[in-house]
């Protein structure tokens, strides 16, 4: 039997309350550290599943392929950088529209924190493997129109 549109917004919703209880929940049981471990433990399985992607020509790329779901769903714009020595290279990615930002406007958990973390650890992990360099994403801003995020690679 096919769902309707009802349902699956029912169950959309659900599940944003779900994630919402987890996001607080972490945090108070992981204390401050929760967003390093949830990075952490993020960039292990980017890195696990990054494996079975395809190789990426750069890291712009590589994020849109991750983001499968296409422009309705995540907007955002990667600012190529310049070397910040021979060995790092220095970007910033800006996410507009992501499903983390509208759980945030939605249900009020904390954006940029352990679920934020964890994402941005998936994806830093995931595009490690697809471009055959470490990445490191830190957030440098939260906020309910944005979110700016800088990207380190070493070459």
């Amino acid at each position: 039997m096919l769902e309707t549109e009802e349902s699956m917004l029912l169950q959309l919703k659900a599940l944003m309350r779900i994630a919402s209880i987890l996001d607080s929940a972490g945090e108070r049981v992981l204390g401050k550290g929760a967003g390093a471990i949830m990075y952490q433990a993020g960039k292990e399985e980017g890195r696990e599943q990054g494996r079975k992607l395809e190789p990426a020509s750069n890291f712009n790329a590589a994020l849109a392929s991750l983001l499968l779901e296409g422009n309705t769903i995540c907007d955002f714009d990667y600012f190529e950088g310049e070397s910040a020595s021979r060995t790092k290279e220095i970007s910033v990615v800006v996410f507009r529209r992501c499903p983390l930002n509208a759980l945030s406007r939605s249900t009020g958990s904390n954006l940029g924190g352990f679920l934020c973390q964890a994402l941005h650890g998936y994806l830093a992990g995931s595009i490690e493997e697809m471009l055959g360099k470490k990445v490191d994403l830190r957030t440098l801003h939260s906020g309910p129109r944005a979110c700016k995020i800088r990207v380190e690679m070493v070459k």
